[in-house]
């Protein structure tokens, strides 16, 4: 009963973006989604899509570049996707995404053309994938309403750390993404 009393008073106090952004700040939305869809042990755990990705991102070929950014500090990611026994995984379909060098996504750009700082690739034989992106960059987090307030009481900064997002999928396995 108490919970629910906390909920509608922050439901309130909020609007809808600043409770969602109030979850994830807090963790609510990453325990949600554990305790939704749990993990086999020595699995990676799961994380939330978040608000940036999208569907149009280019299916590339291993090696390919996924950046229009010049500014960025270059970077070659090369991965392996295995099962929780070490076996590699053939097919695994990758979603990729981050930031451009000032820390936004391409969707945040007002001229948008086409999808930047994204894509798609396959794992190979060996479970591998690699490409050329940027090097990860810190941005903060929206803190100019009641999340920011919140987080400046608490005496914590606004700032994600640097990071790619990663979807995984494939017919008969649990989606992951982290």
């Amino acid at each position: 009963m108490g919970s629910k009393i906390v909920i509608c008073i922050l439901l309130t106090w909020c609007r809808v973006q600043e409770f969602i952004l109030l979850s994830d700040t807090l963790g609510l939305s990453l325990l949600l989604d554990n305790i939704n869809h749990p993990k086999p042990d020595g699995a990676t755990e799961g994380s939330v899509l978040g608000p940036f990705h999208t569907h149009d991102a280019p299916l590339l070929e291993n090696g390919a570049s996924m950046t229009s950014d010049p500014a960025g500090e270059p970077m070659l990611a090369i991965c392996t996707v295995k099962d929780t026994a070490g076996n590699p995984i053939e097919g695994i379909k990758i979603d990729i995404w981050e930031t451009d060098s000032s820390g936004h996504y391409d969707v945040q750009h007002s001229d948008r053309d086409e999808p930047s700082e994204r894509c798609v690739m396959l794992s190979d034989a060996e479970g591998n994938f690699w490409f050329k992106g940027l090097k990860p960059v810190s941005y903060p987090i929206p803190h100019d309403g009641p999340v920011g307030k919140l987080l400046e009481r608490l005496g914590r900064h606004p700032w994600r750390p640097a990071h790619i997002h990663f979807m995984f999928e494939k017919d008969g396995w649990d989606k992951l993404i982290t």
